[in-house]
Parts: C-alpha cells; structure tokens; sequence
C-alpha cells in the first residue's frame, strides 16, 4: 500500500490491508480509480465474510458484529480502489 496526498492505494493487485477493529461496526470510504466498478474482499479473523463491489466515492458498509470486541479486519483489493477514511461505531 501507498500513501498519496488524499488516499491510500495497493500497489498490486490483491494486497492485503490489515486494520484493528472495535466497535460493532467498520466502514470506509472509498472509490474505483477506474472508470467501472470493482470488487474488494472482506475477511473478520481470516474468515470470507462479504464481497463489495466499489464504484464511486461513497461510505461502504464492510462489517457488522454483535460485540464490540477487538478483531482483525482485512482488505483484498485490487490495485485500482483508493481507500480515504475509516470510521469505527
């Protein structure tokens, strides 16, 4: 991953972002660099839980737990997304 003057961005395709989470929600806002949608991979403690498709600048939705607890959240993604900002509830 690459640090630019507003976003962060995967130098290849398919790098991981890991991110500590708390809170029974985590989302980001993010877009496509291209012109046509993408798709990121969702995984809560090493377990697949969502695909979601990025398009757009907008905030994405990417877990909803039943506890608060501490977990590892990760990103797959493909060169294209630019992530901007996560927000923890």
């Amino acid at each position: 991953w690459v640090q630019k003057d507003e976003y962060i961005k995967p130098v290849k395709s398919n790098s991981v972002i890991p991110v500590k989470t708390k809170g029974k929600a985590t989302n980001f806002v993010a877009r496509s660099l291209k012109n046509k949608p993408i798709t990121a991979k969702i995984k809560l403690n090493d377990k697949l839980v969502k695909k979601i498709i990025i398009s757009r600048p907008q905030l994405y939705n990417l877990v909803k737990t039943k506890s608060s607890k501490q977990k590892e959240l990760k990103i797959i993604a493909p060169k294209s997304l630019a992530i901007y900002s996560f927000s923890f509830q």
